[in-house]
């Protein structure tokens, strides 16, 4: 009887081992991630995301006149809180409506600066 109640035993923490192990490996792959069909493109900086800012705020977030302290000139100024940039061009409420009293930007464009922010937003 002793016996019998060894081996079931082992074998139980065999069982918990494997499962252990398993689910840990298969954590990450049990909900694949969904591709966002939407950002198929590597979205530049440079080429794609600085003409955005240039275009629609640069007039009042620059160098020289940096309102709110924000300089949009520059992938340093940007990358100080790209997700602020994001919030206030959506107008979502999290942060100040961008641009200031002016229509919202096209979702195109948005799309873009949240694609390149989901891709690391990297200075390329």
């Amino acid at each position: 009887m002793k016996r019998s109640y060894k081996y079931i035993l082992a074998g139980s923490l065999m069982l918990f081992l494997f499962d252990l192990t398993f689910s840990a490996c298969t954590k990450d792959k049990v909900q694949p991630a969904v591709a966002d069909t939407t950002c198929i493109d590597t979205i530049s900086f440079a080429n794609d995301v600085l003409p955005i800012l240039e275009n629609n705020c640069n007039s009042c977030h620059n160098a020289t006149n940096p309102s709110g302290n924000y300089d949009l000139s520059t992938y340093t100024g940007v990358s100080q809180n790209p997700g602020k940039v994001l919030s206030s061009m959506l107008q979502d409420g999290s942060a100040s409506s961008m641009p200031q009293g002016g229509d919202k930007l096209a979702d195109s464009l948005i799309q873009k600066v949240s694609c390149w922010i989901n891709q690391g937003a990297l200075n390329n």
